[in-house]
């Protein structure tokens, strides 16, 4: 996995997908916590929709933003001298709770960058009393987080979302 592959050039944290989720887990419930909006997807097998990340794979994101960080040689969007520009701005804005946590996610990077901000997430994708798998649509309800594990404190709560 290349450095920072975690990371899609948007600003989602390809960990907590919700398929990635499903593919390490079985467990289907992230899936079916997903919007109404990709309920296409949701019928389609689990290897029609996963992916290994923008920056793994040449053609399943069909985005505006990896192009363009492409051409620049960036990292994320947050590398930009541009950011936050139109590109990036429409995506965190058009309805899709996880695009709006991948626009926060850029600019946590920006404040305390990629080392910091991978940690932050990584801690994320785990409840951290059981160890339950949480997806951005789907999280451990049996646990609160703990003091400093919390999206709250990071600056990035939760959306509502269904709990496991």
């Amino acid at each position: 996995m290349r450095e920072n592959s975690k990371i899609a050039y948007c600003g989602l944290y390809c960990p907590m997908c919700s398929f990635a989720a499903t593919a390490e887990t079985e467990d289907t419930r992230h899936l079916k916590a997903m919007p109404e909006r990709y309920d296409m997807l949701k019928e389609q097998s689990l290897e029609e929709c996963l992916c290994a990340g923008c920056k793994d794979q040449i053609d399943f994101c069909n985005c505006d933003m990896k192009p363009c960080a492409e051409k620049k040689g960036i990292t994320s969007c947050a590398d930009c001298e541009s950011f936050p520009c139109p590109i990036i701005e429409t995506f965190g804005n058009d309805g899709a709770p996880h695009h709006e946590e991948a626009l926060r996610n850029l600019w946590r990077i920006k404040e305390v960058g990629y080392g910091r901000w991978q940690k932050e997430m990584d801690a994320l994708t785990h409840c951290d009393v059981c160890g339950k798998r949480q997806s951005w649509y789907c999280r451990c309800s049996e646990h609160p987080p703990r003091s400093g594990h919390s999206r709250g404190e990071l600056g990035l709560d939760f959306y509502p979302r269904n709990t496991i």
